[in-house]
């Protein structure tokens, strides 16, 4: 175990230490040395669909970097003020990956086979399953109602704020229905279908070359801005293969749920009478009016696009699922919908599967990771513009808090690694399940300095169920009903140094707030109660529809 001779310990050397631990641990089986002494056999069960952490940062940005140049993703934007760069490099790249884009074309003839194959599946009528041996006759079983879900991107393994949101409501709603995800891939991924939890099925999909192609050069001239999702619209007609699973999934569907609105025009090829859901991730006009607004994007018409699918997402759905009461309030507004049609959702977490620490355990946590004494803020954020601007206001307040540690994870951390920041500043990159749960168990606060976004931020839900004392903005607790001082600290980013201040030197009230935000959780924000609320919602309007066909035809 180590030992801390400095109270002023680098922040690096306290983020190298928090990885060499977990590191020994996890060779030790996941015991702590005094376990593995006791009974050096017992293993720890590894956690599915985790993902290792690549401990050589630089390498892994380079690649992070690379892989966002080619496959472009919602959560991957670089800030506005390097979309000059971000543009030249794009260019760059596409001249050296030319010979790679030729062996591209060349496998046209391995597509086209994949394509025959689909459209066969799709003539072909489904065959009969035999029932098994003494079991009950296969047309006496009930059949479950099918989902088919849409996405812009793949869900799993579910790392960011959205792809969370998506696959928490899919497993809650696979206790009724099959749930098939069509989700749309990179061009050099691998066409893959597989179960990602019972009941539920991601299909995997890699978007055309074509495609990618044409959505680079959109990019060249926002400025930044993500536009993956939002040049959907004008470019779906080149993913043929995307187009032709997503066909044969809404064919079969008894309903049609569209995650984000940028998919609806292709999934409006294939609909019949299905019921139609719009997941409502944020009010996507006025989150993109905000970055282009912020950036200088200039491009008018690809906010016209936003506003135009959205629209008809809201108005020819049969439900729609907000993320906060706000959400809601300006979806009505703008789209001049019923209230009763918007079913508020809020992001949350399922409490069971984190891992609550007392105060108690965190001393222990400290002293395990040879942290005691150290001061520790954490900040996880994906690389999404709000959460950017968040960590750049970090790294303004730690400037004035020099005896306080800060750490940010997650995707952020790849842009953010060629900023100048200060010492007491340190970059964790995208960490696994393991490492979050041991950055979570260790710090002394939660930070959620954001001033910019829509929908609602699931690292509150996130914070709160892991018993992390929580300071955020009022923006950045928007979703969520928390009282200041409460379950957790709530005040202008201006104020926050004053309030970690406050929050480390008074165990009373961070004791308090932690406790009373997992409470909290618990009993508003968990998937198990919101998804089933979600669940019955879809099965009633599957009741209605069948009741009215069932009257229709009489």
């Amino acid at each position: 175990m180590f030992e801390v001779r400095d109270d002023e310990a680098d922040v690096e050397s306290i983020m190298a230490r928090i990885r060499d631990t977990l590191n020994r641990k996890g060779a030790n089986g996941g015991k702590s040395e005094e376990e593995v002494s006791i009974d050096a056999s017992q293993r720890a069960t590894q956690r599915v669909g985790s993902r290792m952490v690549d401990h050589d940062l630089d390498r892994l940005r380079t690649l992070e970097m690379l892989d966002y140049f080619q496959d472009p993703k919602p959560q991957g934007p670089i800030a506005a003020r390097h979309g000059l760069a971000m543009a030249a490099a794009k260019r760059l790249i596409r001249k050296i990956r030319g010979p790679y884009h030729r062996a591209i074309f060349a496998r046209q003839a391995e597509f086209n086979t994949h394509l025959v194959r689909l459209m066969e599946d799709l003539l072909l009528p489904l065959p009969s399953v035999p029932a098994a041996s003494g079991g009950i006759p296969s047309n006496a079983r009930p059949r479950r109602p099918k989902l088919t879900v849409a996405v812009p991107y793949p869900v799993s393994p579910p790392l960011t704020g959205g792809q969370l949101r998506i696959s928490s409501l899919c497993r809650s709603i696979a206790r009724a229905f099959n749930v098939e995800l069509i989700t749309l891939a990179g061009p050099r991924s691998t066409l893959l279908e597989q179960e990602v939890t019972p009941g539920v099925t991601e299909v995997q999909v890699p978007k055309a070359l074509r495609h990618q192609e044409e959505e680079d050069l959109i990019a060249e001239s926002t400025r930044g801005v993500p536009i993956a999702g939002v040049a959907i619209p004008l470019l779906f007609r080149h993913s043929l293969l995307y187009l032709g699973y997503l066909s044969r999934s809404v064919r079969t569907a008894d309903v049609v749920l569209a995650s984000y609105p940028y998919c609806l025009p292709a999934i409006r090829k294939y609909l019949d009478t299905q019921p139609l859901i719009y997941n409502a991730h944020n009010v996507e006009y006025l989150l993109y009016k905000e970055l282009f607004s912020r950036s200088g994007c200039s491009r008018s018409d690809l906010l016209e696009i936003v506003w135009q699918t959205e629209a008809e997402a809201c108005r020819s759905s049969a439900l729609i699922l907000a993320c906060s009461m706000e959400d809601k309030a300006n979806l009505c507004r703008i789209y001049s919908i019923e209230p009763s049609k918007v079913l508020v959702v809020p992001n949350g977490v399922d409490s069971q599967a984190v891992r609550f620490a007392s105060f108690r355990e965190r001393d222990r946590a400290k002293a395990e990771f040879g942290l005691a004494g150290q001061q520790i803020a954490l900040f996880v954020g994906s690389w999404h513009p709000p959460n950017l601007e968040a960590a750049e206001s970090i790294f303004d307040m730690a400037r004035g808090l020099p005896q306080v540690r800060f750490i940010l994870a997650g995707g952020q951390c790849i842009p953010l690694g060629s900023r100048s920041r200060p010492r007491n500043v340190g970059l964790m990159g995208i960490v696994d399940d393991e490492t979050l749960t041991a950055l979570l168990a260790v710090a002394d606060v939660a930070l959620n300095p954001m001033t910019s976004g829509s929908g609602t931020n699931h690292k509150i839900a996130m914070y709160l169920a892991a018993g992390a004392p929580v300071i955020t903005t009022p923006h950045g607790a928007r979703g969520y009903d928390l009282i200041d001082g409460e379950q957790a600290l709530i005040c202008p980013a201006e104020e926050f140094p004053g309030r970690i201040a406050q929050m480390v030197h008074d165990r009373a009230l961070a004791e308090r707030v932690a406790r009373n935000g997992r409470r909290l959780v618990e009993e508003r924000y968990d998937w198990s109660i919101n998804g089933e609320e979600v669940a019955h919602a879809l099965v009633s309007l599957l009741e209605r529809r069948t009741s009215d066909v069932g009257t229709s035809r009489s």
